[in-house]
């Protein structure tokens, strides 16, 4: 016989048997899911909010400027025939104090609390002196000590350094973490009204 017919006839063979021929499926090659990493710039840009941490404030030292003028009216009315700029300098240099008590009690003040702005440090609420430091800190480069052309020229610089660095240096010094909820309607309306309440009450004659 020859060499193709043998061939032929072992091929023939293994197709008579009754066991089935098994095929092992080819595995698929393993496909890795890619996923795109978030940029910590980006994440930390979509949580800012300069315009309500400004409003916030905003409402906070015009409420304590209400507060604070009842009390030198009672104790020390003579400081209120000073000048408007010395005023805004001593109301927001006592401000600092308050406003850092409230920080270590609350972990807000009325103004953030209105607007669902909220201020922690390591361990929850910060310390007295963390907040002091954290308030003074804002009073000099944020505010520029409350006078006038200063005060502008630091608040656009705030502005500026918080919408591109996503975090405020006094905050990032401190380990501060803001944190801002939904307002809703309500307290945005609820804003309004107390801002234009406390400004009639303060400048209304």
């Amino acid at each position: 016989m020859s060499e193709p017919s043998k061939k032929l006839d072992i091929d023939l063979e293994f197709l008579d048997k009754d066991e089935p021929v098994r095929v092992s499926p080819t595995p698929k090659p393993e496909v890795k899911e890619v996923r795109a990493e978030k940029k910590p710039e980006a994440s930390a840009r979509a949580t800012v909010h300069p315009w309500i941490r400004y409003w916030a404030r905003y409402i906070d030292i015009v409420a304590f400027s209400l507060v604070f003028g009842i009390f030198l009216a009672i104790f020390m009315p003579s400081v209120l025939e000073s000048s408007d700029i010395f005023l805004t300098i001593l109301i927001l240099f006592v401000w600092i104090f308050a406003e850092s008590a409230l920080l270590s009690s609350w972990g807000t003040t009325p103004g953030k609390w209105l607007l669902r702005v909220s201020l922690a440090g390591h361990s929850g609420k910060p310390e007295f002196s963390a907040a002091l430091n954290r308030s003074f800190a804002v009073w000099l480069k944020g505010l520029g000590l409350g006078i006038p052309i200063v005060s502008f020229f630091t608040l656009v610089s705030s502005y500026n350094h918080l919408t591109k660095e996503g975090i405020m240096s006094w905050d990032k010094d401190g380990h501060f973490t803001v944190t801002h909820g939904k307002i809703g309607i309500i307290r945005i309306i609820v804003a309004i009204v107390v801002s234009i309440i406390f400004l009639f009450l303060i400048f209304g004659e």
